[in-house]
């Protein structure tokens, strides 16, 4: 699941990236509106990373909790 996250990310990304190369505006706009894109995917990357991270603690701690009532049973 992690690398289709990663594809379709990467995939919107490039989607992104050309079609503001593509549409008609300078140069410098072009690039200023790239910039700001970059900036809002890379913090929603960070911010997917986090819940992520988040997740994956929850769900070991979890885990640990079910093993450990198994062995004290």
């Amino acid at each position: 699941m992690g690398k289709w996250l990663k594809g379709v990310f990467a995939g919107g990304l490039i989607g992104l990236v050309a079609g503001l190369l593509y549409a008609p505006r300078k140069g410098e706009d072009t690039r200023k509106k790239l910039q700001e894109t970059l900036e809002k995917a890379r913090k929603a990357g960070a911010d997917i990373k986090g819940k992520g991270e988040e997740l994956v603690g929850k769900a070991k701690q979890k885990i640990n909790e079910v093993l450990e009532s198994e062995i004290d049973e």
